[in-house]
């Protein structure tokens, strides 16, 4: 396997110095056609005999992943020594995982951002059968809904 991938490159460094030659040639003689024709053909010889252009000769093995017999032997994964280690000092929270204040102030954020939307009352208040003097409670209801699933 080895001695054919040696043999091709080999091949391929060839053709490589033909082209050159060839290339040499026209710059010497610049106005031969039959030049000019070699050159081309010798070009595409390169073209066609590149090995990365060929399928791998070379087969490459691969490895198995041994598990360990020990199940201590492997290292316990730890919150500290992951990519979100940092997530303690940089987030909001300065916690690794959010509290309920932080969903419910962001969740009043979102609420308040919806009901300046002209849009949104719109569809509330075809959704509500009670008229304007409903409306308030249903957007009440609405809002228990909402926070109760965010």
């Amino acid at each position: 396997d080895a001695t054919a991938a040696q043999q091709a490159t080999v091949r391929t460094r060839e053709t490589l110095n033909t082209a050159t030659n060839h290339y040499l040639s026209i710059q010497q003689r610049p106005g031969s056609g039959r030049t000019i024709a070699e050159f081309k053909r010798a070009i595409k010889d390169v073209n066609v005999s590149r090995p990365f252009f060929l399928p791998p000769i070379v087969k490459h093995r691969s490895l198995a992943v041994v598990a360990s017999e020990d199940p201590d032997a492997r290292a316990k994964w730890k919150i500290e020594n992951s990519v979100f280690a940092r997530r303690r000092l940089e987030a909001e929270s300065k916690e690794y995982f959010d509290p309920a204040r932080i969903f419910n102030k962001q969740a009043e954020l979102d609420w308040h951002n919806a009901i300046k939307k002209q849009r949104f009352l719109k569809v509330m208040a075809r959704a509500d059968d009670e008229g304007a003097a409903g409306l308030k409670e249903e957007m009440d209801e609405l809002l228990e809904a909402y926070q109760a699933h965010y």
